[in-house]
């Protein structure tokens, strides 16, 4: 799990490959979720490309806690998720 401060803007990337293992864009920009701890949706919003198989999102968070970012989209014909966690503390 990541930590991050309070304030900070964070850059969420999530990087996508074939099953063959090359980078590979989605059929469309992936979706970011976030989620709080209890898996209750806070904000979601498309992502943005960066090069092949590569998506970014900004996201500011407005509180201190544990959460989980999802990038999900279709590759191949399938549906795609990736999630981690993510703490926000305050740092003075």
């Amino acid at each position: 799990m990541t930590n991050f401060h309070r304030g900070d803007t964070i850059r969420f990337k999530g990087t996508f490959y074939t099953y063959a293992g090359a980078l590979q864009n989605l059929s469309a920009p992936p979706t970011v979720t976030i989620y709080d701890i209890n898996e209750n949706s806070l904000t979601s919003g498309a992502s943005t490309l960066e090069g092949t198989g590569i998506y970014y999102y900004d996201y500011e968070p407005p509180d201190d806690g544990t959460f989980i970012f999802e990038f999900s989209g279709t590759l191949e014909g399938k549906t795609v998720i990736r999630r981690k966690k993510f703490t926000v503390v305050f740092v003075d």
